[in-house]
């Protein structure tokens, strides 16, 4: 009998300790990388999502700019203390974890201080415009369109703008001397004009843009549909927004970009579209987005 008593302690203390060694295990935040962590303006970061079943990603590099990637690169063009967030999304269901950029100013001298973007600063939309820099004896050369964060390392860059409104070209030179600095410029994006002649087609009613709108929003939440964002979203972006996935969304009483808005409703499949409202800009585009959901 004593032996008996004996066995089922310590049954119940294995049991017991297994218990806790199980609950200790369990993920409480993403595990990732990001290095450096420290950097100039014009440097660039890299970061890594290593959490086990993680199946989709959402880094907030905290300058408006995001990335739905695992893993990949970042360049800050400003100097300034940023909060790079990250949200995972798997059978763990949502994580997320706050990381600190420090960026400190590039070092400038006279002739950095003074160097100077030669392009254009009114272009269309869907136009490939060249920006250049004719300082002398720049070793390196760091392009960036805030826009669609597109980079070049020469001393001409070519750029094409997708969205009407006002975005930026920032350029990161290094000097022979090792003196570094930034400059910007900033481009107001403009439809093209129309033909001389040339008549405006009838435009569609905002109720059938409403409609078309939300249906494209129920396909992404449709939970039959498990594949990356659909070929409508980005037909909608296009089409309805004019190429701004910039474009206000409100639900709930709070606001969001139509891009972000999109890729939430991508992994949260339970969210049930029930209404949308628009409100069009002079150009027929979508400038907000009005969404009722439960």
């Amino acid at each position: 009998m004593i032996f008996l008593i004996v066995g089922i302690l310590l049954l119940a203390s294995v049991i017991l300790v297994l218990k806790k060694c199980s609950n200790s295990a369990k993920i409480t935040k993403p595990s990732y990388v990001i290095n450096p962590r420290d950097i100039k303006e014009g440097d660039s970061i890299a970061f890594r999502d290593e959490t086990k079943g993680a199946i989709k990603w959402k880094w907030n590099f905290g300058d408006g700019e995001t990335s739905f990637d695992n893993s990949g690169g970042h360049v800050y063009t400003s100097a300034g203390k940023y909060s790079v967030v990250l949200e995972v999304y798997g059978g763990f269901g949502k994580l997320s974890d706050t990381a600190v950029i420090t960026v400190n100013p590039a070092v400038l001298d006279v002739a950095v201080a003074q160097f100077k973007i030669d392009g254009p600063n009114t272009v269309f939309v869907d136009e490939k415009v060249t920006y250049s820099c004719n300082t002398p004896n720049v070793k390196k050369y760091l392009w960036r369109s805030n826009e669609t964060g597109k980079t070049d390392t020469t001393q001409r860059a070519t750029f094409t703008f997708n969205s009407i409104g006002t975005t930026r070209i920032s350029l990161f030179v290094v000097l022979s001397d090792n003196s570094q600095g930034t400059q910007f410029i900033d481009v107001n994006v403009k439809n093209k004009p129309a033909a001389a002649g040339a008549k405006a087609g009838p435009a569609k009613p905002t109720a059938q843009i409403e409609a078309d709108i939300k249906k494209i929003l129920l396909q992404i939440t449709n939970p039959a549909y498990n594949g990356d964002m659909p070929q409508v979203y980005y037909d909608m972006i296009k089409q309805n927004f004019c190429n701004n996935p910039g474009a206000n969304v409100s639900v709930k009483g709070r606001n969001m970009d139509i891009n972000s808005y999109c890729h939430k409703l991508l992994i949260n499949k339970d969210t049930k579209i029930t209404n949308v409202s628009v409100t069009l800009n002079a150009n027929g585009c979508v400038d907000n987005l009005t969404v009722t959901q439960n």
